[in-house]
């Protein structure tokens, strides 16, 4: 069988016992000084050491199977703190691994330049909703993204993990706040970031890493985390003008939500226009996910569930505009570009801008007629 390097996927979810094993297999590769002593060596250091190409420890690879993924963690562990740092830091690991693979390829011809990335289960708990909305994201982590304690537990990088979340087709959307459960004691949360503007793979994250479960999995629970700034301008607007109502406070929370959303701006300009099909298609996206995200969620501030008649109201528009626009915008999720049946006509279409524009009830036409000539493929 053909040898090559280990890299620290290899390692995950082994035990000190485990690895003392792969040492001893080939314990003339020890670098000493001295012989190899289980018991005296941190398990930091054994992973270091077996990971170094210099040392020549090398695992048996299968030429007929392809190598299996890594296997996942399966040892319950509470480390001293959340920003326990490993033996070899994410930038030495990182390193070594790269060196390993520059070193394979050119001994072997190997074609792979990097290593591969680290599945990862997102397990979002939406909190905005009532009920609370339950979704998994997988999603693929870099492998700089992942640390190791001493007791080679791997820890994600929380930047990178809601970086891979937001490239997903679950994206996390509005002013929010994240939390996943103590690793000392997971009845209680620790908040780790907040998003109030630009970008919230950007935003300031502390702690920086998250531990991971024994299937590679982190719970993450989202909230609103506007409730300040929402209640603040209440408690202004209700003096002026007396008591708001239960439904008068959620249109204004609605409100205030949609101006941080993108194309805010393009929407409101829109009204009582006659728009060319790029912005129609954008005005749609726009609200789609504003009707995806607070559809049936949780008002901080009424403590009610929103329906349609504030969404629309806070939109200011109309039941068939709104009706339109959600179906406009699932047949632009069909056919356009990126769909699962996109085509090439739908796509020229979309991108279309004539000397006078033709608006929105021209293209949903088309759309719903390529759909109804097209029902073999929907």
């Amino acid at each position: 069988m053909p040898k090559l390097p280990y890299t620290e996927a290899d390692f995950i979810g082994m035990k000190k016992n485990e690895l003392a094993h792969l040492i001893t297999n080939q314990k003339e590769c020890w670098p000493g000084p001295g012989s190899f002593n289980a018991s005296k060596t941190r398990i930091g250091n054994i992973k270091t050491v077996l990971l170094d190409p210099k040392n020549g420890f090398l695992k048996e690879v299968s030429e007929s199977e392809p190598e299996l993924n890594p296997p996942l963690a399966s040892e319950n562990y509470a480390p001293k703190s959340s920003s326990h740092i490993p033996v070899a830091s994410a930038s030495q690991m990182k390193d070594i691994i790269s060196s390993e693979f520059s070193n394979d390829a050119q001994s072997q011809g190997s074609h792979e330049s990097s290593p591969a990335p680290v599945p990862v289960r997102v397990l979002l708990n939406d909190c905005r909703f009532d009920p609370v909305r339950k979704i998994i994201v997988n999603i693929q982590v870099p492998v700089d993204g992942i640390q190791y304690d001493e007791d080679c537990k791997p820890w994600v990088s929380a930047q990178k993990l809601v970086a891979e979340v937001q490239n997903s087709i679950s994206p996390i959307q509005g002013f929010v706040r994240l939390s996943s459960p103590f690793p000392f004691d997971e009845s209680y949360m620790e908040y780790f970031a907040k998003f109030t503007e630009g970008k919230l793979e950007n935003s300031d994250f502390r702690p920086t890493h998250l531990m991971l479960s024994d299937l590679n999995a982190v719970h993450v629970h989202v909230e609103h985390a506007e409730d300040n700034f929402i209640q603040e301008n209440i408690a202004s607007v209700s003096t002026a003008s007396g008591s708001l109502s239960t439904q008068d406070k959620v249109i204004f929370w609605l409100k205030n939500a949609a101006k941080t959303r993108e194309s805010y701006d393009l929407f409101c300009n829109s009204h009582n226009r006659v728009l060319q099909n790029p912005d129609i298609v954008k005005i749609w996206k726009f609200a789609a996910a504003f009707h995806r995200v607070y559809y049936r969620s949780k008002c901080p501030i009424s403590g009610t569930r929103v329906f349609l008649s504030a969404i629309r109201a806070a939109l200011d528009v109309g039941e068939t505009w709104l009706s339109d626009a959600l179906d406009g915008d699932r047949l632009v999720g069909i056919y356009g570009p990126g769909g699962p049946h996109a085509a090439d006509q739908v796509k020229e279409e979309l991108l279309q801008c004539q000397e006078t524009a033709q608006g929105r009830t021209a293209l949903l036409k088309f759309l719903r007629d390529w759909e109804e000539s097209n029902p073999c493929i929907v």
